[in-house]
């Protein structure tokens, strides 16, 4: 069976750039048993040795740009520049050079965003980012579904 790692990153007290932790509680409890979740602020060299052990990983984040709420999906590869340098964050695509660079593996990676409106001090979404987040949901877990790792189904208590 595949290892899949889910990893959502942004301030969750900056608006909408808390998108993408949200997005990694509400899939928490909805994925395969065998799915790491994690969140972070900000990706850094460290979250390389996780992604090397994994088969697929999938970021999960909030994007700046002109239409908020707009959906984008990726299968990224790892950055062009292999300096390695220090850096306090990374992107995507330099993690996963840093993880090809040290462990010598490189997973099938993908990257969702949704594009943000707000990113004052806040702990709510705005009303395009809530929009999106549903679809952002389904997504990754039909990504997952594709990779022989179905979620769970959410029981209603209603």
């Amino acid at each position: 069976m595949k290892r899949a790692l889910i990893i959502g990153f942004g301030s969750e007290i900056r608006g909408d750039d808390a998108f993408g932790p949200q997005v990694a509680y509400e899939l928490q409890d909805r994925v395969h048993p065998e799915v790491v979740v994690e969140t972070c602020q900000g990706l850094t060299p460290d979250i390389a040795l996780t992604i090397s052990e994994v088969d697929i990983v999938i970021f999960v984040d909030c994007a700046v740009g002109p239409e908020p709420g707009k959906i984008n999906h990726q299968l990224i590869t790892p950055s062009d520049d292999k300096s390695l340098s220090m850096v306090h964050f990374l992107s995507p695509e330099s993690l996963l050079t840093w993880c090809g660079s040290l462990y010598g593996k490189l997973p099938e990676a993908h990257v969702f965003t949704v594009t943000g409106k707000c990113y004052d001090i806040s702990n709510s979404l705005t009303e395009p980012v809530l929009n999106a987040f549903p679809q952002v949901v389904e997504q990754v877990l039909s990504l997952l579904a594709q990779n022989g790792l179905p979620g769970h189904k959410v029981m209603s208590h209603a």
